[in-house]
């Protein structure tokens, strides 16, 4: 199932970046993350890079979840339509 995931991600979703909201979500995010950034010390910017990195691994887990069940779904509603 990883590597259906990962074909899915590589060759369905290339054109999200294109995206001008998803864009402009990127680019504040970034934003927010800069001006919170300067005011810490290096410290506080490693802590910050772990808690991102955990976000991060959280949600490519809830992702690939919610694909798993988008996918068996899709199963269940193809044997629905054959019978």
């Amino acid at each position: 199932m990883k590597c259906l995931y990962t074909f899915v991600l590589e060759t369905r979703l290339g054109n999200i970046a294109e995206d001008w909201e998803y864009q402009a979500v990127i680019d504040a995010v970034l934003r927010q993350e800069t001006k919170l950034r300067e005011s810490m010390d290096e410290t506080q910017r490693q802590a910050l890079n772990a808690l991102l990195s955990e976000i991060s691994a959280q949600t490519a887990l809830e992702h690939e979840r919610i694909f798993l069940a988008a996918l068996e779904l899709s199963r269940e509603l193809n044997a629905l339509g054959r019978s």
